[in-house]
């Protein structure tokens, strides 16, 4: 029905293929769907601004550790996703033989350190293009579950059968992705980030609350304002204080390396303050700059210094981060063979210990299935995936204080 395509399952990408689905076939009256966070937030739930709320959607979850529950869209994945895959030379996965897939791993991560890009992997213009042939090919393919029809045949037959989908109109399409916030009007006025919007329209609801849609780039806003900061100061309500993920799911239109950037703005400006491992508040200044619609600029704080930012450190830690970022699940072996230069000695224990305290940091998650091991008798190689993605700079481990120091947002976790 609707497709989007994405690094990670987060909301905008949710939304999209939402998007997607509703302007190709009509709105659907439920949204069956799992209980990851990405399907969770106020930009799908909130019952005046949320997505499913201006369709008149119903979403409903499954069980959790259910996937039966969802097996329509489980086979899709195993008949259409996972042999798309495996059609690119660059697949890397369990079934397959674990010396070609080192050397795939090996090449395309030379040539993306060394040149930015990889001819080896396709681009994004192409795997998408693949993508919608896939699609279009399950779409016009014979289904045993829908009687030897095609899904496009079954479709036009229950439209033939008096089925009328709710169909898009282009005004909604244009609006299905527009953030919107709630604002006091007065006298025809509406006021946000110190601009004075007026429609004579207005002048029947003086006093009263409306919803302003505005652009997600642009529009609106005006250059030289941090219209991200802004939005994430009046994002975090009261004395709630929000993880990231829920950031993430609120501030949908901006990916999760923007949100943590603007985060760490907002607490070096000291209107936001860290209270717990990743969970955010407004400070009082906050509080204040929020009561008083503060427009908040860019550029910097303070007088500029004329220092010379020093070049990304070329350390063997440096560069096993840089490969854990651009890659998919991993092992020891896969990154040193990656990262190792001649000069790293004990450069298999020396990832060991630093996997250790990033994953006890939470940067790190190790997976239930090993690598089979090439030794007789040897338990395998552990796998692991980066679930926290900071930025370019790998973090570092204080041993005194047996914690890592994150030098991308400027948080210190303890990993005991």
């Amino acid at each position: 029905m609707g497709y989007s395509v994405g690094l990670s399952e987060n909301t905008i990408v949710i939304i999209d293929a939402l998007r997607m689905a509703c302007v190709r076939y009509g709105i659907p009256a439920i949204f069956y769907v799992d209980r990851g966070s990405g399907y969770k937030n106020s930009a799908i739930d909130n019952e005046l601004t949320g997505f499913a709320a201006r369709l008149g959607i119903t979403k409903m979850h499954a069980l959790p550790q259910n996937s039966q529950a969802k097996g329509l869209i489980e086979r899709f994945n195993g008949t259409v996703l996972v042999p798309l895959a495996k059609s690119f030379p660059t697949y890397i996965g369990a079934d397959m033989d674990r010396e070609a897939g080192q050397k795939v791993h090996k090449i395309t991560r030379k040539e993306l350190r060394e040149f930015g890009t990889s001819k080896t992997l396709p681009s994004w213009k192409s795997f998408l293009a693949a993508m919608d042939e896939e699609v279009a090919d399950y779409n016009n393919r014979p289904h045993s579950s829908l009687d030897g029809t095609t899904p496009n045949e079954a479709w036009a037959n229950h439209v033939a059968d008096g089925f009328q989908p709710v169909e898009v109109t282009q005004a909604e399409e244009e609006d299905l992705f527009r953030p919107y916030v709630k604002r006091k009007t007065n006298r025809a006025l509406v006021e946000w980030l110190k601009n004075k919007y007026f429609h004579q329209a207005l002048e029947g609801h003086h006093g009263t609350y409306v919803l302003v849609g505005y652009p997600r780039t642009g529009g609106l806003l005006m250059p030289g304002i941090a219209t991200l900061q802004i939005t994430i100061r009046d994002a975090l309500p009261g004395s709630v204080c929000l993880t990231l993920d829920e950031l993430d799911g609120v501030l949908f239109s901006h990916n999760r390396r923007e949100i943590v950037k603007g985060v760490g703005s907002l607490i070096s400006r000291g209107l936001v303050e860290r209270i717990e491992r990743g969970c955010y508040q407004l400070t009082p200044a906050g509080h204040k700059s929020f009561d008083a619609e503060e427009v908040l600029t860019s550029g910097p704080n303070s007088a500029h210094t004329a220092k010379v930012r020093k070049p990304m450190p070329n350390t063997f830690r440096q560069r096993a981060w840089n490969a854990m970022r651009i890659s998919g699940s991993f092992t020891v072996p896969d990154i040193v063979a990656v990262a190792k230069s001649e000069k790293d000695k004990g450069a298999e224990l020396n990832l060991q210990r630093y996997f250790h305290r990033l994953a006890a940091a939470g940067y790190l998650q190790q997976m239930s299935i090993r690598i089979k091991g090439t030794r007789p008798g040897s338990n395998g190689f552990k796998r692991y995936r980066l679930i926290n993605n900071t930025g370019e700079i790998a973090p570092v481990y204080q041993p005194k204080k047996i914690q890592v120091f994150d030098h991308n947002t400027g948080e210190v976790f303890p990993c005991k």
